[in-house]
C-alpha cells in the first residue's frame, strides 16, 4: 500500500508558493507515475504523450491553486485519467486510423509489450500483462489504477480519485476488471498451449488473432467448459500477488530527452501572485492536444518533437530505464574558493527526487578542501556506531574530490519520485561504476512490516569507496513525533539495528572512484534504498541547510569526509563477491587487494554433493522421463511444463541450498508437503526452505535432504512432491524416487 511520505507534503507547499525547484521536483517525480497510467490506460497508443503532455502542463499551472496539498497524488491521478478521457472523447477511433495512414501506429508497441520488455516480465507475469489487450478501454483505465495500487505506487483514495467514484463503488468496479482480468488470463494460457487445443480451433476459425473484448468472450466459454482449457489455468497466481512490488514501466529515452529539450527552448516561469505563469506560449489552456495531434496529421509525429514542460533532468534513461549515467563537467568554484584544479558537477542540477526544495542555503560554502596525494592508508578508518550531534552544530567542510562519469546498473526497480535506482526487495542491487559523489536515501516502511533488520552491504569493491557525509534533515532515529522516529512506533514496533551498527541518517552520501555493488538484503523489516549521483554542491546544499521541522528539517547534517583516505569507509563492505551477499561481516576489510571472483560453489555440510549458486536451473526426476518439478496451487508437483528454480545459498545457512521461483517464493516443505510459498521471514521459514544436497541414485542426480528434518527427502509421489523417510518403504524405489538431474 502507498503511503505519503510527510517531505512530499512540504514540496507541495513550496511549490504552490511559486518555488521553481519544488515545481520541478514535482514534475520529475510524477512523470513516470503519469505516464504508466497514460499508457497503460490507452494501450501504448501514439497519443500517450500528448495526454502526458498536457497533464503536466495542468499540474504546474494548477498547483498553486491547490487548496489541499495532501491530496496533491490524488489531484495529479484525477487529472491523468480525465485527459486520457478527454482523448477518447475526441474521437481517438478516428485519430488511430489517421496514424495509421501517416505509420505511426505500431501494433507491436502497445503498452503490454512496453511493460514486457522493459521490466523484463516472463512466466505469468508476461501473461497478466498480454491479457490487459483483451480488456475494453473502460477495463483498461481501471486496470491502470488498479495495477499501480497492488504495485504499491497508489491508494485506493487515489484510485478512487481517479475513477471519479466513491471508494465504495470503486471496491465493485475493480472487483470486475480483476474477473475480467483472470478470465482473459485464461484465454491467453489456452492460446499459447502447444499442441493447442483441437476443439479451440472451431471457436478461433474466424478470429483474426487481434484481442479484443469480443473475442475474449467467445474463446472464454469453450475455455471455461473445456477439461483441457481449463486445466492450462489450474496454477494461475493471483494477478495481484504478481503485480505486488513491481517497478514502473521507464519514461522512454526519446519522450526524456524531448522534455528537456522543451523546458531548455521554453522561456523562465516568473512567480506571480504567489503562483506560476506560464511563458512562449508553452502552457496554453487546452492547445497541447489539439496541437500534438494537428501535427500528427500534417507531417507526422516525432516525441522528440513534442516539448513539454518539466525539470531538466541530466540523469539519461538508457534501454528503457536501465541504465542511469551522469557526466559532470567542470563548474566555477564556489564564493571565496581558493582556485583549484577540481571538477564538479555541471550547473544544470539534477532536481532531487526525494528531498523536499529548499532555498539556497544561508551559510557561504566552505573553502574546499585541497586533495592533493592521498595521505595514510585506505581502509584503516571503518564507521562505527556514533552519538547523534547536538541539531544546531553546522557541518565541517567538505573536502572536494575529483568527479567524472557515474554509471548504475543492476537489478532494481525506479524510484516513485523522479525515477532515480530503487532497490527494494531482497536480491536487488546497483552496480555502480565511475567516479563521483553518491547519494543512498533510506527508507524504513516500518508500517508495512516491522522484523529483524538485515544490513546492506557492499560488494566486489575495485578501487575505493569512502563515506563522505551524512544529511537528509534528520537522522532515522530522531522523533518526528512524540515516541515516533523514521524507525518506527508505539503502535507497530520499532526497527533494531544490529549490535554495532551505525545508526542511517536519512541521505548517506559516499564518494566512489572504481566500482562496487550495493545490495538489499531485507528480511524482516522493510527497506527501500535509492541510488543516485550526486555533484558535490548537492551534497553540500544537502548537509548545510539550515534546519526548519516545519519542512521536515530537523538538523544541520554531518561532514565524515577527510579529504585522503583517511576518511572512512562504510560498514559491510569487501572487495570480495561472495554467492551470499548479507553474510559480509559489519567491519569492512578493504586494505589489501582481494580478486573480485564470484563464489559459485557452495561447499556442503558432510558428505554430499555441491550446487551451483546464482544460477537458475530445473529439476528433473530421474525416473519419470519428460517431466519435471512444478507448481500446481501452490503445490509441487512433476509436470510436463518446468518450473525454473534460481538456486541460492540456503536461507538458514549449514551449507545447504534455498530455491527460489522467478516470481520470488522459495520452495519449504509444510506439514510434510512441498509447497512454493512467500519468505516470511521466520527462522522457521529459514529452517524448512533449506536443503543439503546428497548424492542420488543416477550418476550427475542428487536427492535433497531438510536440515531441520535428517533423514527425510524431497520425493515424488502419485505426481506430487512430499517430504518423506525411507522407513517401511522400498529403499530402492524410495532412492529413486527421491533424485533429480539439475539441469
Amino acid at each position: 500500500m502507498y503511503a505519503r511520505p510527510t517531505y512530499e507534503v512540504e514540496t507541495v507547499l513550496a511549490a504552490r508558493a511559486g518555488d521553481r525547484r519544488a515545481v520541478d521536483e514535482l514534475v520529475t517525480a510524477y512523470l513516470p507515475l503519469v505516464y504508466n497510467i497514460a499508457g497503460r490506460a490507452m494501450n501504448g497508443h501514439p497519443d500517450v504523450d500528448d495526454v502526458v503532455q498536457e497533464t503536466m502542463s495542468r499540474v504546474v499551472t494548477g498547483v498553486s491553486g491547490l487548496r489541499d496539498p495532501e491530496s496533491f497524488r490524488s489531484w495529479v491521478v484525477a487529472i491523468a485519467m480525465n485527459q486520457v478521457r478527454e482523448w477518447r472523447r475526441a474521437g481517438a477511433d478516428t485519430l488511430a486510423a489517421l496514424d495509421e495512414a501517416h505509420g505511426l501506429a505500431d501494433a507491436s508497441a502497445d503498452f503490454a509489450a512496453l511493460t514486457v520488455t522493459r521490466l523484463g516480465l516472463s512466466g505469468q507475469r508476461r501473461e497478466t500483462a498480454e491479457a490487459a489487450r483483451w480488456l475494453d478501454a473502460d477495463d483498461r483505465e481501471a486496470l491502470s489504477l488498479w495495477w499501480l495500487e497492488v504495485a504499491g505506487r497508489l491508494g485506493r483514495a487515489e484510485l478512487a480519485a481517479g475513477l471519479g467514484l466513491p471508494e465504495s463503488h470503486a471496491a465493485v468496479r475493480v472487483r470486475r476488471v480483476r474477473q475480467r482480468l483472470e478470465t482473459a488470463r485464461a484465454v491467453v494460457r489456452a492460446l499459447a498451449a502447444r499442441p493447442r487445443c483441437a476443439e479451440l480451433h472451431g471457436p478461433a476459425a474466424s478470429w483474426d488473432g487481434r484481442p479484443s473484448p469480443l473475442w475474449r468472450k467467445r474463446l472464454s466459454r469453450h475455455v471455461r467448459e473445456c477439461p483441457a482449457c481449463s486445466g492450462h489455468a489450474a496454477d494461475l497466481v493471483p494477478a495481484e500477488r504478481l503485480l505486488a512490488g513491481l517497478g514502473l514501466v521507464a519514461v522512454p529515452a526519446g519522450l526524456t530527452a524531448g522534455l528537456s529539450a522543451g523546458l531548455m527552448e521554453a522561456a523562465a516561469v516568473p512567480v506571480v501572485q504567489g503562483g506560476l505563469q506560464a511563458q512562449g506560449g508553452l502552457l496554453t489552456q487546452g492547445g497541447l492536444l489539439a496541437k500534438g495531434k494537428a501535427a500528427a496529421g500534417a507531417a507526422g509525429s516525432s516525441l522528440a518533437a513534442k516539448p513539454l514542460l518539466v525539470a531538466a533532468v541530466s540523469t539519461s534513461l538508457v534501454a528503457g530505464g536501465a541504465v542511469a549515467v551522469r557526466t559532470f563537467e567542470a563548474e566555477p568554484p564556489p564564493p571565496r574558493a581558493a582556485p583549484a584544479a577540481t571538477v564538479s558537477a555541471a550547473p544544470a542540477r539534477t532536481p532531487s527526487p526525494i528531498r523536499p526544495s529548499e532555498t539556497a542555503p544561508t551559510t557561504q560554502d566552505p573553502v574546499p578542501a585541497r586533495t592533493g596525494r592521498p595521505a595514510g592508508v585506505y581502509g584503516v578508518t571503518v564507521d562505527t556506531a556514533d552519538q547523534a550531534p547536538p541539531p544546531g552544530r553546522r557541518p565541517g567542510p567538505l573536502p572536494r574530490r575529483p568527479v567524472g562519469t557515474l554509471a548504475i546498473t543492476g537489478v532494481h526497480g525506479h524510484s516513485r519520485y523522479g525515477g532515480a535506482p530503487s532497490i527494494t526487495h531482497r536480491g536487488d542491487h546497483t552496480t555502480i561504476s565511475g567516479r563521483g559523489y553518491v547519494e543512498v536515501r533510506w527508507g524504513i516502511l516500518y508500517r508495512n512490516r516491522v522484523g529483524a533488520f538485515a544490513p546492506a552491504t557492499w560488494t566486489g569493491l575495485k578501487g575505493r569507496l569512502f563515506h563522505v557525509a551524512s544529511g537528509g534533515g534528520r537522522r532515522l532515529d530522531d522523533e518526528s513525533a512524540p515516541g515516533v522516529t523514521w524507525m518506527g512506533s508505539p503502535d507497530t514496533g520499532f526497527v533494531r539495528l544490529p549490535p554495532g551498527h551505525q545508526q542511517m541518517w536519512q541521505n548517506e552520501f559516499y564518494y566512489l572512484d572504481g566500482q562496487v555493488t550495493l545490495h538489499n538484503n531485507e528480511r524482516g523489516a522493510d527497506l527501500d534504498l535509492t541510488v543516485a549521483p550526486r555533484t558535490w554542491t548537492e551534497v553540500w546544499r544537502d548537509i548545510s541547510t539550515r534546519p526548519d521541522p516545519r519542512k521536515g528539517v530537523l538538523r544541520y547534517g554531518l561532514t565524515r569526509d577527510t579529504g585522503d583516505d583517511r576518511a572512512p569507509v562504510p560498514q559491510y563492505v569487501t572487495r570480495a563477491t561472495p554467492a551470499d551477499p548479507a553474510r559480509v561481516p559489519q567491519h569492512s576489510r578493504v586494505r589489501a587487494t582481494v580478486p573480485a571472483t564470484t563464489t559459485t560453489t557452495a561447499a556442503p555440510a558432510g558428505p554430499g554433493a555441491a550446487l551451483r549458486t546464482g544460477v537458475s536451473r530445473v529439476l528433473r526426476p530421474v525416473n519419470r522421463e519428460g517431466t519435471a518439478v512444478t507448481v500446481s496451487g501452490g503445490v509441487g508437483a512433476l509436470g510436463t511444463r518446468a518450473l525454473t528454480l534460481r538456486i541460492v545459498p540456503g536461507l538458514a545457512g549449514s551449507g545447504g541450498y534455498s530455491f527460489v521461483t522467478p516470481d520470488g517464493r522459495h520452495l519449504r516443505h509444510r506439514d510434510f508437503v512441498i509447497r512454493f510459498e512467500a519468505d516470511d521471514g521466520s527462522a522457521l521459514f529459514e529452517r524448512d526452505a533449506t536443503f543439503r544436497a546428497r548424492p542420488g541414485a543416477a550418476t550427475g542426480s542428487v536427492r535433497l535432504e531438510s536440515v531441520n528434518y535428517p533423514g527425510r527427502f524431497v520425493r515424488h509421489r502419485a505426481g506430487r512432491l512430499y517430504l518423506d523417510d525411507a522407513k517401511g518403504q522400498d529403499l530402492a524405489v524410495f532412492r529413486s524416487d527421491s533424485s533429480f538431474r539439475v539441469l
